[in-house]
């Protein structure tokens, strides 16, 4: 499977903690990649977002839901939206935690 073999290729560990539950350490693709945006009035914008790709049979009988927290890279996230794409995996759109 094409998208296991990313996981595996590209992934490093991080802290998974359900809101009120027991953190869990999994395998995810961190990604922070640049978003340019041109407005209609020929402003841009330019951001980043940050994202993890987890693999959801890594996370057992949790289910990412928003506000759930994912420690990575020596920094404390929580998880602003989780996207399951229907094949097994999940991209969980992070902020920094405060």
């Amino acid at each position: 499977m094409a998208a296991q073999a990313a996981i595996t290729a590209f992934a490093e560990t991080v802290t998974y903690t359900p809101l009120g539950g027991s953190p869990v350490a999994v395998q995810a693709v961190f990604d922070r990649p640049f978003l340019d945006a041109d407005l209609l009035r020929g402003s841009d914008i330019a951001t980043s977002q940050i994202w993890v790709t987890v693999w959801l049979a890594d996370l057992g009988a949790i289910s990412p839901a928003q506000d759930d927290g994912v420690a990575a890279r020596a920094t404390n996230y929580i998880v602003r939206e989780a996207r399951p794409d229907g094949q097994g995996m999940a991209r969980l759109l992070l902020n920094e935690a405060p």
